[in-house]
């Protein structure tokens, strides 16, 4: 082989490996700059994605929160109705114990307005007793007395029954008796009420009452500046 063919192969070499060097060098500055375009989109898209994925997450939490706070006032309101509800009831039991009271006292009431009715009819019956009775005999009691003897029998035992009542009815400080007088079938009784004695009505009740349990027949009496003159009659 000779020289000059030795140099001419080293220099073709020498010629190839620095194309190729250059050739590759080109190529990898531009795969570079593809790398480098193509790390760009990436980013780029990379940033497009968590826009658009940070949106729906952003809504999803406002609507959470939003449920949260509506879960809330619902249980404000649930415990507000829980009050409401205690509230009525407490009413509807004090409103129960009124009407009880009130149908007591309007019961208590009735039977009071009973008993006074009872007592009224009571008096007038009697007075109408009276008068029948005056009218019948032809004269009055207090005649029949003047015109009796006395029978000391009765006479005592009935004296004793009427100042017993006397000496121990409800009236003892606006009452004052001045005499009982017996005689066959009739008494006189004499007796006065103090000034501004508001319960003679009470009084002449309970005398009354007294009168018929002990079996006397009838009575009369007159009344004059609250002195008062009775006749009773077996």
């Amino acid at each position: 082989m000779s020289k000059g063919y030795v140099v001419a192969f080293v220099l073709g070499a020498l010629s190839f490996f620095v194309v190729s060097t250059f050739f590759h060098s080109e190529h990898l500055q531009q795969s570079t700059q593809t790398l480098e375009h193509t790390l760009k989109n990436s980013e780029k898209s990379i940033n497009q994605g968590f826009s658009q994925t940070q949106q729906p997450l952003e809504s999803a939490l406002k609507n959470t929160t939003k449920s949260l706070e509506n879960t809330l006032s619902t249980l404000s309101k649930s415990a507000l109705i829980e009050k409401v509800i205690l509230l009525e009831d407490q009413l509807a039991a004090t409103t129960q114990k009124q009407e009880q009271l009130i149908e007591e006292v309007t019961q208590q009431s009735q039977n009071l307005i009973k008993q006074k009715v009872a007592e009224l009819e009571q008096q007038m019956q009697q007075q109408i007793d009276t008068l029948l009775n005056e009218g019948s005999d032809g004269f009055n009691l207090a005649l029949q007395f003047e015109q009796q003897t006395r029978d000391d029998n009765w006479a005592e035992n009935s004296e004793a029954l009427l100042s017993d009542f006397f000496s121990t009815h409800d009236f003892i400080d606006d009452v004052k008796l001045n005499n009982i007088k017996c005689r066959t079938s009739i008494c006189q009784v004499n007796y006065e009420f103090a000034d501004n004695f508001e319960s003679s009505h009470l009084f002449t009740h309970r005398l009354s009452q007294f009168i018929t349990k002990h079996n006397f027949g009838s009575s009369q009496s007159q009344e004059n500046n609250g002195i008062v003159n009775m006749h009773i009659a077996k």
